[in-house]
């Protein structure tokens, strides 16, 4: 009793009272405690730094490695839009008729971590995944800016090019990204070689497969 009172004096957990029993329910203070706890045992995360943005339905943090490296913290916070949108456009529930939102953030973290993993180490413009816990998932810091603050470009014809190639290699690799728009397009400061497209792509928990029923139309969207 006197464990759990400390928990709730934190917020780590909240009183939960019906008519059957009164009990205690995890809150989301207290599962970013267990996510941070298991990433600092890790040792992927050591300090964590300013507020990058806040978004629909995530937070993200920069943050330190043990060496001082910066790194990007995306906590997931699904919830903040209406569960009836979630559910109609992402598969996360694969049947289910209900789930709480810690758990939807928790399959989102895990499925984004997952789709980053693979098309970073295919070669895709992505950035680096180095750790998912729970329903945070820490990833390389890109140095530059949404594309939705791009004002000037030394070559827009190409630029267009290699988004839509990109795409279109996602799409025979078996994904359609879902969400491909200026918000989710970050275009670096500094490109490193005649190579380097100067984009990375990022947000990708509502990727479908290709043989998705709805696939064509989300392409389609995003193209």
């Amino acid at each position: 009793n006197r464990a759990i009172s400390d928990l709730a004096k934190l917020k780590l957990v909240s009183k939960v009272r019906n008519a059957k029993y009164d009990g205690y329910k995890l809150t989301y203070n207290g599962i970013d405690y267990l996510a941070l706890k298991a990433m600092l045992n890790r040792d992927t995360v050591y300090s964590i730094g300013t507020t990058i943005g806040v978004g629909k339905e995530s937070d993200i943090y920069q943050v330190s490695d043990r060496n001082g490296n910066s790194r990007v913290m995306k906590i997931h916070r699904l919830g903040r839009t209406s569960f009836q949108t979630v559910k109609n456009n992402r598969d996360y529930l694969k049947g289910r008729q209900s789930a709480s939102w810690m758990f939807l953030s928790r399959l989102a973290a895990n499925k984004e971590y997952q789709f980053m993993s693979l098309l970073y180490s295919k070669g895709f413009k992505v950035p680096e995944p180095f750790d998912n816990s729970r329903h945070i998932i820490l990833m390389e810091l890109i140095k530059g800016y949404p594309m939705r603050r791009l004002r000037k470009h030394q070559n827009l014809p190409k630029l267009y090019s290699d988004l839509m190639c990109f795409i279109v290699n996602l799409a025979n690799h078996g994904l359609i990204h879902c969400d491909f728009n200026e918000f989710n397009i970050m275009i670096k400061d500094e490109v490193d070689d005649e190579n380097d497209c100067g984009f990375v792509v990022i947000d990708f928990p509502q990727c479908i497969s290709i043989q998705h029923k709805d696939a064509e139309y989300y392409f389609q969207r995003d193209v």
